[in-house]
């Protein structure tokens, strides 16, 4: 799962059988220590993923873009949306986070 505000955070999250096995948090192409302590992610039905807003810099930014892509064997199975990122606006009227100046 990426998102983009000024610069992108990956999170990458390994699944086996149903269960997360462990994920890695990336920050313009480096892995992070500890990334426990940054994000969570657990999967039952669905995936879910919870990253800290600090991580993310939205200075300047009306909008984030969020893509996801799933991957079996090393190789890309699926891709949401099919071309690009999807938008998400930022704002009080958009119900997401409030942009910063």
């Amino acid at each position: 799962i990426t998102i983009g505000g000024e610069e992108e955070v990956t999170l990458v999250v390994n699944l086996e059988r149903g269960h997360v096995q462990g994920f890695a948090v990336e920050k313009d192409l480096v892995c992070l220590l500890n990334p426990k302590l940054v994000a969570e992610a657990a999967f039952e039905r669905v995936l879910e993923v919870a990253i800290h807003k600090d991580l993310i810099n939205f200075k300047g930014q009306s909008k984030l873009r969020l893509g996801v892509a799933l991957w079996h064997a090393g190789l890309p199975v699926d891709v949401l949306p099919a071309e690009g990122f999807l938008d998400v606006n930022l704002g009080e009227e958009n119900s997401a986070w409030p942009p910063e100046p």
